[in-house]
């Protein structure tokens, strides 16, 4: 969470704490002694912070219902299990090329938005190099849950578009 603007901000402050206006502003508004103030009004933006991240946890959460959960037996769940419970290929390899179209796909936006025309082959190249890299790193790392919800939910939401296109 980060309240400045360019307006605002000094340089070589740190980006994750608010403004010095920020906090002249909240303590300004506690009617507490100046020396109280502001130790209240840092408290009172740690504490925004963390009630907003905790909004943000809860609301990604409710979005993983329909999900299936990676086994719960194990620390990290594997690319294999990924292909079987989210991907749901007919074979490993028809698995691993959809999760690759979907990583060439998320590649391609960030290269030139939804202009797939405007690349050069060596863009393509780089595109699908990325893609496999991305690939491979899961089959070597694995999925923490947090990892395995958050690719399955844009996975899945990319399959769907992409089924109904």
């Amino acid at each position: 969470m980060n309240s400045k603007t360019t307006a605002d901000s000094t340089a070589g402050e740190d980006a994750s704490l608010p403004s010095r206006e920020t906090l002249a502003a909240i303590a300004a508004a506690s009617r507490k002694k100046p020396g109280e103030a502001v130790s209240y009004a840092l408290a009172v933006w740690q504490e925004a912070g963390k009630a907003l991240a905790a909004v943000a946890q809860a609301r990604e959460r409710r979005g993983y219902e329909h999900i299936p959960p990676p086994r719960k037996h194990k620390d990290r769940a594997t690319l294999n299990e990924f292909f079987r419970r989210i991907v749901k290929g007919k074979t490993r390899e028809h698995s691993r090329q959809r999760l690759f179209d979907y990583y060439r796909h998320e590649y391609t936006r960030t290269f030139c938005g939804n202009r797939a025309d405007l690349l050069t082959d060596e863009d393509k190249g780089e595109i699908e190099a990325r893609a496999n890299s991305e690939i491979n790193s899961w089959g070597k790392a694995g999925f923490r849950k947090e990892q395995w919800f958050r690719l399955a939910q844009r996975y899945l939401d990319w399959w769907e578009q992409h089924q109904s296109a």
